[in-house]
């Protein structure tokens, strides 16, 4: 009795499924990641912007915009090839990167502005407002 090697057990793929798949396959990602984009920013706005997070829901949020950019930055770093992607897709991903960026630099960045911090400077520019002295009270 003879061992059948594994390319005469499995039939070969279908060449062209096969590279058109892979010719598929990067934009697919692409739009997968955006679609996980936009269903987390909208639990992000309902959750952390509409809501008073606690620590946890702060320290997901914190993660899931780490994962997000990091994947998002190399998408868009294939999306920048003109042969394989249309300008359109490239676009769709800066645009979600910088509203990433936006959320990340509001909520996470070490050196973003207090509260207090823009009291200060609000009622600096808008002395005479209202809606700023209610909102910080001398």
């Amino acid at each position: 009795m003879t061992s059948a090697t594994l390319s005469e057990i499995r039939p070969a793929p279908d060449d062209e499924s096969l590279l058109a798949g892979l010719a598929a396959w990067p934009a697919q990602k692409i739009e997968e990641g955006l679609s996980l984009s936009h269903r987390f920013r909208r639990w992000h706005r309902q959750h952390v912007v509409a809501a008073e997070p606690t620590p946890e829901t702060l320290e997901q949020d914190r993660r899931a915009l780490e994962t997000l950019l990091r994947f998002l930055g190399l998408f868009l770093a294939v999306a920048y090839d003109p042969r394989a992607f249309p300008p359109a897709l490239r676009r769709q991903v800066q645009i979600e990167v910088q509203l990433l960026q936006a959320e990340w630099d509001s909520f996470h960045a070490p050196d973003r502005m207090t509260v207090p911090e823009a009291g200060v400077l609000l009622k600096g520019v808008f002395p005479a407002e209202a809606l700023v002295d209610e909102l910080f009270p001398r």
